[in-house]
């Protein structure tokens, strides 16, 4: 009878005789062997590996507000770092800045007064990563979590735009990345005759150019004159009169085409976003501060675009912060997954 542990005949060179196995049924090889006793099930059963824990339950990410797409685990994990760093949870203001998606509007203020009563009563940390959009907004949405959390640390990775600037203004603390940009609050206005938005300082300024031109031909007249006929102080004042008259008729066609009525309505617009800013300010910043560092954002920049960063912002008196250590690394990754998110509010967990 062949040896089970042996292979009938003799094997080739260097061939390695094959091993049955510790345990067989009698029965299915014919052999009549006894099953193995319990020391040898025992060491067979030490020598087996345990089989793997089970895999951790899957869970899907979201925002408790808003968050049309599930959050990836990457970002996740880099917000509760940033909590962890910031000593306070974090809430999500996130749009969508190729303007595709949701702004910082009336629907983000309705769902924040949804869930009012799920905020913390404790101050709180705000992610901001925005376009923009409605100043009114933005000014309701600071006030509410001031009243309600006690005021929060406003975290910018990359982009807080126009509207999104104006939040950021409210914040006890505002932290910028060293890529990180605000943005003027010049209000945006659509006009039927005119596609898309428009800088209602664009208006506004035709005044203030129209202005200084006339005056800069006054002068440069005025100079002229002076220096070819060589006039005493008594002699230039004869020249005044005729010398604006001749201004005025110049310039007159260009300032009656202005629309006075229309270049009111559009000064007030801009003065709704300086005062907003001025209110969101002054708790702290002294009021002559506030009122200079609003009409900087309101007026001061050519552009609704132009990048406003961490030396600009701190140029017009804005006290901000630049992230080191840990929370510099932290706000550097969230610069790369920010652009991908759209989520408004807490985080939120559920399985999958």
């Amino acid at each position: 009878m062949p040896n089970p542990t042996e292979e009938t005949g003799t094997p080739g060179a260097g061939a390695v005789a094959p091993v049955a196995p510790l345990i067989q049924n009698p029965a299915a090889t014919g052999t009549g062997q006894a099953p193995p006793d319990p020391q040898t099930l025992a060491t067979v059963a030490a020598g087996v590996a345990a089989p793997p824990p089970p895999p951790a339950p899957q869970v899907i990410y979201g925002a408790s507000i808003a968050c049309p797409k599930p959050l990836s685990p990457d970002f996740v994990k880099r917000i509760r770092k940033l909590e962890e760093l910031l000593k306070a949870p974090v809430f999500l203001l996130c749009h969508d800045c190729g303007g595709r998606g949701a702004d910082l509007g009336y629907q983000f203020v309705e769902g924040l007064l949804r869930v009012r009563r799920e905020l913390p009563k404790q101050e709180i940390v705000v992610l901001v990563n925005s376009p923009g959009g409605d100043a009114q907004a933005a000014f309701q949405a600071a006030s509410i979590l001031r009243l309600v959390c006690g005021g929060y640390t406003a975290v910018i990775p990359c982009f807080a735009k126009s509207a999104a600037t104006l939040f950021c203004l409210g914040a006890r603390r505002l932290v910028l990345g060293p890529y990180a940009e605000l943005g003027p609050l010049d209000v945006q206005h659509r006009e039927s005759k005119r596609k898309g938005f428009q800088s209602a300082l664009n208006e506004k300024q035709i005044i203030q150019r129209l202005h200084a031109a006339s005056m800069e031909c006054f002068d440069s007249l005025m100079s002229m004159i002076i220096g070819r006929l060589d006039l005493h102080s008594a002699e230039v004042e004869t020249f005044i009169a005729p010398l604006l008259a001749h201004v005025a008729d110049e310039f007159r066609p260009m300032f009656e085409k202005i629309d006075v009525i229309h270049w009111t309505s559009i000064s007030r617009l801009l003065k709704i976003g300086e005062d907003y800013a001025i209110q969101l300010l002054q708790p702290m910043y002294k009021p002559k501060d506030a009122t200079q560092i609003a009409h900087a954002l309101v007026e001061a920049y050519p552009d609704h675009g132009f990048v406003i960063n961490f030396i600009e912002a701190a140029r017009i008196g804005l006290k901000v912060d630049l992230p080191g250590g840990e929370l510099a690394s932290v706000m550097d990754d969230l610069f790369d997954l920010v652009s991908e998110i759209e989520a408004t509010g807490f985080i939120t967990e559920k399985p999958k």
